[in-house]
């Protein structure tokens, strides 16, 4: 549940091009919970997401077409 909560988070950071945040979080979890830290780094999930996030056309293109949430990219402006 914690793993998840973070993973959220850090690309929800990454989304809105907040690299001060997601470098704290990194920072907190190395330093506070080394297990989940190391949990985040090895999924294979959380890497494609954090990749996904910081391509606009790309983030466009799945959530209007696989998961048929076209309003949560435009919460993130990446749609005109």
């Amino acid at each position: 549940m914690l793993k998840r909560y973070f993973a959220k988070i850090l690309v929800t950071a990454v989304m809105i091009k907040d690299r001060g945040l997601g470098g704290k979080i990194r920072e907190h979890l190395k330093q506070y919970d080394v297990r989940v830290y190391d949990s985040l780094r090895r999924d294979v999930r959380f890497f494609v997401l954090m990749r996904m996030a910081e391509n606009p056309a790309l983030i466009k293109f799945v959530f209007k077409n696989f998961f048929g949430q076209e309003s949560f990219a435009k919460d993130f402006e990446y749609i005109g």
